[in-house]
This record gives C-alpha cells, sequence and structure tokens, in this order.
C-alpha cells in the first residue's frame, strides 16, 4: 500500500499534463482538393479544426451541425474551417461524394497526432484556435450544442 499514494501523485500528474495544449504550432497543409494552406495565413486566422473519420458516427452524426457552422462564417476570411483525418486520401474522398463536408479536408496528416490529447485517442475532438495560436476552445467529443459551443469560442476569439 506503501505505493499506492505515490502512483496515485504520478497518475494524476499525466492525468493533468494530458489535456488540450495552449498553443498550436501550425504547419503547411494541402487539402484534399490540392489548396495549399500555409502557416502564415494560418498564423493570422482563427482556425476551427475538426478531428475526425468516415467510420466514426458521433462525427458523421455531427457533419450537418459542422456545416451549417461554416456556411455561418463563409463570407468571413478571418476563420478557417479544417477537418482532419488520419484516413488515406481516397477513402474520405469515397465518402465525401456521398455526403457533403464543407471544412477544407486535410488526409492522412500527422498533425492529426500532434492535437491528439489525453491518456485515450478519441475523436471527434474541436479546436477553436485565435491569430495568436491559442486555443481558446477545445472540446473532445460530439455535443449536441456544438455549434453553439464553436461559434461562441469564434465570435469571441474575433
Amino acid at each position: 500500500m506503501r505505493w499506492l499514494k505515490p502512483f496515485c501523485i504520478v497518475f494524476l500528474a499525466v492525468l493533468f499534463s494530458c489535456g488540450a495544449k495552449d498553443k498550436v504550432v501550425f504547419q503547411d497543409f494541402q487539402t484534399l482538393q490540392g489548396k495549399q494552406i500555409t502557416v502564415q495565413e494560418l498564423n493570422s486566422k482563427v482556425v476551427v479544426i475538426n478531428l475526425w473519420a468516415t467510420w466514426c458516427g458521433p462525427c458523421v452524426h455531427e457533419i450537418n451541425s459542422l456545416n451549417a457552422l461554416e456556411k455561418r462564417y463563409q463570407n468571413n476570411d478571418k476563420v478557417v474551417f479544417l477537418a482532419i483525418s488520419n484516413e488515406k486520401t481516397s477513402r474520405i474522398q469515397r465518402f465525401l461524394s456521398k455526403k457533403q463536408f464543407t471544412y477544407q479536408q486535410i488526409a492522412n496528416n500527422t498533425f492529426f497526432e500532434t492535437l491528439q490529447t489525453g491518456l485515450v485517442s478519441s475523436i471527434p475532438k474541436h479546436y477553436v484556435i485565435d491569430q495568436n495560436q491559442n486555443v481558446v476552445l477545445f472540446v473532445d467529443g460530439a455535443p449536441d450544442d456544438i455549434q453553439e459551443q464553436l461559434a461562441s469560442a469564434i465570435d469571441q476569439a474575433l
């Protein structure tokens, strides 16, 4: 039993260190449509990121809400919406041929693993990152009010 207290302290330290990162360091991306998105471009915008997969039921279920959110800000060039999956491009393209997802799509990218946080890698995950690369909102999962949560964070970051 003497080992239990030190174990709990170490476990809690690891648990709390695995939360959302305070700052995000972007990299250059190429979307599925071939568009280049540069670090310089992202560093001056509010960036909304969705980590998702085609096989993830909650991810697919929330797409309509995320599309409505993207449409709400479509005329605001200070907001960028990125959907990042660790799946192969061909699988995502097959999925998108049947269901529209209007975020800019990035496939099979190491940035996906960079943003995975916590003791369990799970999806969906949502980030809102301000112009200073600070994470202003992190949501793990697919709550029913995801559109409202993201919109509130975007409005505050603008």
